[in-house]
């Protein structure tokens, strides 16, 4: 008898990412310092040269953090953001909308319809409707997806599942190519 758990019985509400996720989608500032802890922990660090050194950029005359969240390198001089080196890289799509596509998808056992998408507030925190719809969510979704396979694809052409999804995915390891 197998004793491997199926992967739609395994939980994910008491998953403290997801239980993190409504929150980070009521505002952009949020959302970013939701993205920099899931990335960089308590250790930000340069996307471009590795370096630990580097600061976030403050509004001369608040002392505010700069509004487009940018983070500058002692190393290389040079300034990012959390989006840089990622599939959120070249996306216009705010980064509440990513977290409200993550959320929607993770918390739901069967998925989220695009209906669902279009009326659903994004945090019952703010009451503010994310607008992310049919095209912004299922755009996050697809990118995230090929930024998985693309970064594990083996030369051969399977695909290797990374060790956080596995649980989800029957413990499978890897994905064959059709030969």
């Amino acid at each position: 008898m197998d004793t491997k758990p199926k992967v739609q019985n395994r939980s994910t509400k008491d998953d403290p990412v997801i239980v993190a996720l409504p929150a980070a989608c009521s505002d952009e500032k949020a959302a970013v310092g939701f993205m920099e802890a899931q990335r960089w922990g308590d250790h930000p660090a340069c996307p471009r040269c590795g370096d630990l050194d580097v600061y976030q950029m403050k509004d001369a005359k608040t002392g505010e953090r700069q509004a487009k969240f940018r983070w500058r390198c002692h190393g290389c001089k040079d300034q990012f953001t959390v989006r840089i080196g990622t599939v959120f890289e070249d996306s216009r799509i705010p980064l509440r909308h990513w977290c409200f596509a993550f959320w929607s998808a993770c918390s739901s056992k069967k998925g989220v319809s695009a209906a669902a998408k279009r009326h659903r507030p994004s945090s019952w925190l703010s009451g503010k409707s994310s607008g992310a719809g049919t095209s912004g969510s299922g755009i996050a979704l697809a990118r995230t997806m090929v930024a998985i396979l693309e970064n594990n694809q083996t030369k051969e052409g399977d695909v290797l599942i990374p060790a956080a999804l596995q649980p989800y995915m029957g413990e499978l390891t890897r994905i064959k190519k059709k030969r």
